[in-house]
């Protein structure tokens, strides 16, 4: 999968704002525009990530990571880096694999005054967490992003059950579990990349975590 449109260095006229128009469209991949999009679409961003790699790494990847921008047509790889490229992939992954910009940014009261001012609702196509499904201090889920297995550790109940939603809230594993030695493990080999929302509950436990699942 191969997509990136953005303001990028350019084989023709040096740099220019890549867009879908006759004009301004002329072959040109930018790799940041696919991978600062990995939390809106993270099953194509991975997708287009592991072709940037795998099909053009030997002129497309450099010690600092993705070269700016390439051109297939005019048989053009860049062979700069753009810092106000490069930092939208460090900061859009990392957002991707634990929220971080999200959460820092939603720390800010004046956020919260200004959505409820406009009137912003919470889309209730996605799975929503309330306060009673916070994750209980010390159970965790791993490795995230997950492949083949997903382990769940620092179980305290014996017994317990397991679901396993994507993204619109359909239920992809439900799973009951004798857990021993505090962990147990998912098979997610089956699995469609994406973003899932894990749900651990038994006896004192009660355990939500995001989670993500690659190939």
């Amino acid at each position: 999968m191969c997509w990136g449109l953005t303001a990028s260095d350019d084989p023709l006229v040096g740099y220019l704002a890549h867009e879908a128009t006759p004009n301004r469209d002329n072959g040109t991949i930018a790799p940041t525009a696919a991978l600062s999009s990995m939390p809106y679409a993270p099953a194509e961003s991975i997708a287009a990530m592991k072709h940037f790699y795998r099909a053009h790494g030997d002129r497309l990847w450099g010690p600092l990571g993705f070269y700016d921008a390439f051109n297939l047509n005019e048989d053009w790889f860049a062979t700069s880096y753009l810092a106000i490229d490069q930092g939208p992939v460090i900061c859009m992954i990392e957002n991707h694999r634990t929220e971080l910009l999200w959460d820092y940014f939603m720390r800010n009261p004046e956020i919260t005054e200004a959505l409820e001012a406009i009137g912003f609702e919470y889309d209730s196509m996605f799975v929503s967490v309330n306060d009673q499904d916070l994750p209980d201090e010390g159970i965790v889920a791993f490795p995230v992003p997950a492949s083949e297995m997903l382990y769940i550790h620092n179980i305290t109940a014996e017994y317990i059950s397991v679901d396993l939603l994507d993204i619109t809230g359909v239920i992809t594993i439900e799973e009951n579990h004798l857990v021993t030695g505090g962990t147990l493990s998912l098979n997610t080999s089956l699995l469609p990349p994406g973003v899932y929302v894990i749900r651990a509950y038994g006896h004192s436990v009660h355990f939500t975590q995001k989670i993500s699942v690659i190939r």
